[in-house]
């Protein structure tokens, strides 16, 4: 049951652009852009999943947050550097990337992450962890990163804020 409904909704989209296509008498899209649209429209009905879920919570840009680990550090900033644990997959749980197998945490500036995790992180405490379910437009976008991504995917990160550092302020002095 659980893999008919993106079938269904494929479906559903696919019958309902071909109506209107024909109704305004433009030319039916093309195989990409019906696969966008049904990529788009599965993971906007997993993203709501994912929402209802207990202890998680949807901001107004659509990220789904649920918090796996409150920690005891500090939040970062979006000027701060940042030291992460994560593991990237698809709705259906197949795993893409993975800092373990990088040999090491990823350490960024936050404004030089996905604007996902930009918008994320800040909410976390070093030391914490949490489940990410980030809308394309958040992650790779339209474009994807085919065929690793499909276009308007929408993706599950496990991260591990494992520390912050902090960016030196300048005083005016």
């Amino acid at each position: 049951m659980r893999g008919i409904l993106p079938v269904l909704l494929s479906l559903i989209l696919l019958i309902s652009a071909s109506a209107c296509q024909l109704v305004r008498g433009r030319p039916e899209p093309s195989a990409p852009e019906v696969a966008a649209a049904a990529e788009r429209a599965a993971s906007e009905a997993f993203l709501l999943a994912q929402a209802a879920k207990p202890g998680a919570r949807r901001t107004a840009s659509g990220l789904v947050i649920r918090e796996t680990r409150i920690g005891t550090g500090p939040s970062p900033g979006i000027e701060d550097t940042v030291t992460i644990r994560y593991q990237t997959r698809l709705r259906d749980g197949r795993l893409i990337d993975d800092s373990i197998r990088h040999g090491e945490p990823l350490t960024l500036p936050l404004s030089r992450m996905i604007p996902c995790w930009s918008e994320a992180l800040p909410q976390l405490r070093a030391g914490g962890a949490a489940k990410l379910v980030c809308p394309a437009p958040l992650a790779y976008g339209d474009e994807g990163i085919p065929p690793l991504v499909a276009p308007s995917a929408a993706l599950v990160y496990d991260v591990e804020l494992v520390d912050v550092g902090r960016a030196l302020r300048r005083s005016g002095h």
